[in-house]
């Protein structure tokens, strides 16, 4: 079984895939501290159009484009966790 296959939340194994959908432009995700409204530079990212969810704990998860959030994060000097 693949890291895809279990839950990192809760370990189960009965985790589904299938497509992310959203409006025309396709899903989104927009941190904490960005304003819909900001008039120059990103404000959100585009999710994958694929992505897993957990039957047992709910939990969704999918991919961004990892340059495109580091290029956000910086524009708006979001605070990041260290890894």
């Amino acid at each position: 079984m693949s890291n895809e296959d279990t839950c990192f939340r809760c370990d189960s194994n009965r985790v589904i895939s299938g497509k992310t959908l959203g409006h025309a432009l396709g899903a989104i995700f927009r941190p904490y501290g960005i304003s819909g409204f900001k008039w120059f530079g990103p404000t959100r990212l585009f999710l994958s159009g694929e992505g897993r969810a957990c039957l047992d704990c709910g939990l969704f998860r999918s991919d961004v484009d990892k340059e495109k959030a580091n290029e956000l994060f910086e524009h708006w000097d979001l605070p990041v966790p260290p890894h």
